[in-house]
């Protein structure tokens, strides 16, 4: 028996029988980085912590969509699909809210996702954990005015790799939306018109990166039904609504698109999204509960002026973790020396990796799909 299962079965025993658990030894994961797993017998809780020191030597945050935008993996199967350049994984957790549902968008992301400094979904409302290229954390607000300039000066805002109002999505769509090749393989609309576009000569070229102006060409102008996305290339949709009232455009015509943000996330090579906040500045964010605590699994991300801390609370098992509110999440955080922290998905997709093992759920068979992931990893050599 391992030395994982034989703590599991004591932690199991103790949890059953009502007595305290006792706590592991800090586990190091690599120099600058350590695990350990926190318990609560009265009201059985299991935490799984992962503190990261801002200086520790040759780590880097990386944030993934695993194959595409467009459908889902569990967080282990993104970390074997990172490529080598990225990094080592040494550990992870699942990311933003994203859509189970529908298989034509199932895994769209519901906020902001920044990869190595490419735009890739966004914007959407709520906050995202962003590091910039220091290398130094923030959680930021990620809305954005994204605009489309017509030929004819009319604007238009849109949304970037997310699924037309031609379908109902539980996790935010648009009017316009903007395909990149991280989408798919095809933009997987049934109605409306798309616009084939490429970047001017003059323009900035892809991959799109936010705060930025493109003016892109339009080479070809046809019905929405799946227009592939070509490499290097860009598909912009319009579902039926805004097709029937958008400006006329003819292949030869050139569009122009900005990119500006609601925040300082232009500088920043790592987004993830998520929401409610939790903490700020030290202080707690969510009100206390009107009546009991609505308690879940809970993936966080928090931070302090000396560390990054990644919390993952297990849930919905009565003998052995009944899980946390917001507020209690909150107020652990603050234990744990957070100043800063956002919520991440939660429920069944709260999942930590660790040195390759899944922390959470026990057994990785276990994990589910999400739609992104944050990663720790070990930089390359030079």
């Amino acid at each position: 028996m391992t030395a994982l299962w034989r703590w599991t079965w004591i932690v199991a025993a103790a949890i059953a029988c009502g007595v305290p658990v006792p706590s592991p030894a800090d586990e190091t994961i690599a120099p600058g980085i350590r695990y350990r797993v926190i318990t609560e017998a009265q009201e059985p809780q299991v935490i799984h912590v992962l503190e990261i020191d801002r200086d520790a030597p040759g780590i880097s945050f990386v944030s993934s969509v695993g194959a595409a935008v467009r459908g889902s993996e569990t967080v282990a199967e993104m970390a074997r699909m990172l490529p080598a350049e990225r990094g080592h994984v040494l550990a992870a957790i699942n990311g933003d809210f994203f859509q189970m549902g529908g298989e034509s968008y199932r895994g769209t992301v519901q906020g902001t996702t920044i990869i190595d400094g490419e735009l890739v979904t966004g914007p959407g409302g709520g906050h995202a954990f962003c590091i910039d290229r220091e290398g130094r954390p923030a959680i930021e607000p990620v809305g954005g005015r994204f605009e489309l300039s017509w030929p004819d000066g009319t604007k238009t805002r849109f949304r970037v790799n997310s699924s037309t109002t031609d379908f109902k999505s539980e996790v935010g769509s648009a009017d316009v939306v903007l395909f990149t090749s991280r989408f798919d393989a095809s933009t997987k609309t049934k109605a409306g018109r798309e616009l084939l576009l490429t970047p001017a000569p003059d323009s900035p070229q892809l991959p799109l990166r936010v705060g930025q102006t493109y003016v892109l060409q339009v080479t070809e102008v046809r019905p929405g039904a799946d227009t592939p996305i070509k490499p290097g290339g860009l598909v912009l949709s319009l579902a039926t609504k805004a097709a029937a009232t958008a400006p006329a455009v003819r292949a030869g015509d050139s569009v122009t698109i900005s990119t500006a943000p609601e925040s300082t996330c232009a500088a920043c090579e790592t987004v993830i999204s998520g929401d409610p906040l939790l903490l700020v500045g030290g202080q707690i964010k969510p009100a206390p509960a009107k009546g009991p605590p609505a308690r879940a699994p809970r993936t966080v991300v928090g931070f302090n002026e000396r560390q990054i801390v990644l919390v993952v609370a297990e849930g919905r098992q009565p003998r052995r973790a009944l899980g946390l509110s917001h507020r209690e999440m909150a107020e652990r955080l603050l234990e744990l020396g957070c100043t800063d922290a956002l919520n991440l998905d939660g429920g069944g997709s709260s999942t930590m990796l660790v040195a390759g093992q899944s922390k959470t759920p026990v057994e990785a068979r276990l994990q589910r799909p999400v739609g992104n992931a944050l990663f720790v990893v070990r930089r390359p050599a030079p």
